[in-house]
């Protein structure tokens, strides 16, 4: 593996990034963002890339609204960055280092994918389920499975909301071969057509 050295104070680089993902691990922000600017400008592009995958590995879904929040700041960063405003783009790492230190933390999802992996790699292949053989697919067709078996092994929710579902039975009803129906839509034209003109100056806006 090459050496590769930060500029401002000689760093070993990867000595850098291990630093930055134990202090997240740690909740040391002030660490975290000392060795965040120690990457910038050099490493700027793997600083972030390593961000996601610390985001992904001890994050995770212990706050799954930074799974969108935190590249929404890398998009910021960047953006600010290549227009010469270095100050916002600052403002948009730091928010990012203080979610990820200050946010509840989980290994969960690294733990998890290197156990299946394993087990995928190692086992004989998995058989797929009988629940998975509804009307939908041609062996649940030829074992006679109907909407019955399907709205109650396929849509079964585990675990499910708890959010009062007031059209369940009304929607099965419509499913029933004898009752369904479709909206009679017209075909959507090409963009090259000009059918609905509203339409099209809508996207515009």
């Amino acid at each position: 593996m090459a050496r590769l050295w930060t500029e401002a104070h000689g760093y070993q680089m990867f000595d850098v990034i291990s630093a930055l993902q134990k202090d997240i691990r740690r909740g040391n922000e002030e660490n975290a963002m000392y060795w965040c600017m120690e990457m910038i400008p050099k490493f700027e592009m793997y600083l972030w890339r390593r961000l996601m995958a610390i985001l992904n590995e001890d994050i995770g879904i212990a706050n799954p609204m930074l799974l969108s929040i935190i590249p929404e700041q890398r998009r910021m960063y960047f953006e600010m960055r290549e227009i010469g405003k270095d100050g916002p783009a600052r403002l948009a790492l730091a928010n990012a280092i203080l979610l990820m230190c200050r946010s509840p933390k989980t290994r969960l999802a690294d733990h998890f994918q290197r156990y299946i992996t394993q087990r995928w790699m190692t086992e004989e292949a998995w058989e797929i389920p009988d629940y998975a053989f509804d009307h939908h697919t041609g062996k649940g067709k030829r074992m006679g499975r109907t909407l019955e078996f399907w709205l109650k092994e396929g849509c079964l929710l585990i675990p499910k909301a708890d959010i009062p579902n007031p059209y369940e039975q009304h929607a099965a009803e419509l499913w029933n071969p004898d009752t369904k129906v479709f909206p009679d839509w017209p075909k959507r034209r090409s963009k090259n057509q000009k059918d609905w003109p509203e339409d099209e100056q809508l996207t515009l806006f």
